[in-house]
């Protein structure tokens, strides 16, 4: 059965994409409520919603929905842009001073992307890498200074070991242009390193003769270091390519 609410990832804009399709019901508004809280607690640059292949079914879920929306765009730490939707919820949405964001289309959403001021108690570092050998290094480097300047000089060698397994495995297997983002709040570090390739990391295998196998297997201690050293991780993927994505606490002991 086909999900409701289906997350991905836009790695130019750096906004997660939830798109809503199928019959509302009840449970439809549960899952998209999940599903958003889910793309909040990574703090991308917006979560961007997309409601063009909602079918309404019911007056309830149809009144419920527009509030589970506005809801999210109140939690602090990430913008809510909306695009696609009906013009009942249209209406509802615009309510207020603090609900979503509404366009008309995808990409007027995405492209408004750029323009979102940066928000308040969220701390965020950037830079995009080409996939070159020195790229790791210069990844280490950003989250060195990111962590030194925002006092968490007691997770920087963990957040380093991190970005740099990350990094050179999007140099080694997607080639593509990298984009390194570390962020901290609400007492978490986390790292993204999105590249624009499609096909995702799996953990290293052996082939019979002991060499290392899997075409887009993490090098070197790939991804068990990458659990072990982090809390959470995973893989989020998009049209475009993927974010690999670490988190680590900030608490201190």
């Amino acid at each position: 059965m086909r999900a409701f609410a289906v997350m991905a990832a836009d790695v130019e804009s750096g906004a997660l994409l939830l798109t809503l399709r199928g019959p509302l019901t009840m449970p439809a508004v549960a899952a998209s409520w999940l599903a958003l809280q889910r793309c909040l607690t990574h703090y991308p640059r917006a979560v961007v919603v997309d409601l063009s292949d909602v079918v309404i079914v019911g007056t309830v879920p149809a009144t419920l929905l527009p509030v589970v929306l506005r809801r999210g765009a109140r939690l602090p730490g990430v913008s809510v842009l909306v695009h696609g939707a009906a013009p009942t919820f249209a209406g509802r949405l615009a309510r207020g001073r603090h609900g979503p964001r509404v366009l008309a289309a995808r990409a007027q959403a995405v492209a408004a992307v750029g323009t979102l001021p940066e928000v308040p108690g969220v701390r965020r570092a950037h830079a995009r890498l080409a996939p070159v050998p020195q790229a790791p290094g210069r990844a280490r480097e950003l989250v060195d200074g990111a962590c030194r300047t925002w006092d968490l000089e007691h997770v920087v060698e963990d957040a380093k070991l991190i970005v740099s397994e990350l990094v050179s495995n999007a140099v080694e297997h997607a080639g593509t242009d990298i984009d390194v983002t570390v962020r901290c709040h609400r007492g978490l570090l986390r790292l993204g390193v999105a590249d624009r390739s499609v096909t995702t990391p799996v953990p290293a295998t052996r082939d019979e003769g002991g060499r290392a196998g899997g075409p887009v297997a993490l090098r070197g201690r790939g991804l068990p270091m990458v659990a072990s050293q982090s809390r959470e991780w995973g893989v989020i993927p998009g049209p475009s390519g993927k974010i690999v994505w670490a988190a680590l606490p900030t608490a201190r002991g």
